[in-house]
């Protein structure tokens, strides 16, 4: 049975991915396309909630430090 902690990481960081992916495809950013998608299917292959945080985290950042 997951905790509610993990629960509220898989659910914010499928929200962002979701965010990065819509964003990404509408401006043509592939980067942000591939973040998004890494950020909704994250969470189903890590299982512990710190490394969930700090894996979507970097990949949240991503975008933002690698400008094309």
């Amino acid at each position: 049975m997951p905790t509610p902690t993990y629960l509220f990481l898989n659910l914010l960081l499928g929200a962002f991915g979701a965010g990065y992916m819509l964003y990404g495809r509408r401006n043509g950013h592939f980067l942000a396309t591939l973040c998004g998608l890494v950020l909704m299917v994250g969470p189903a292959l890590i299982s512990a909630p710190v490394p969930l945080l700090l894996g979507g985290l970097v990949v949240m950042a991503v975008p933002f430090l690698w400008r094309t």
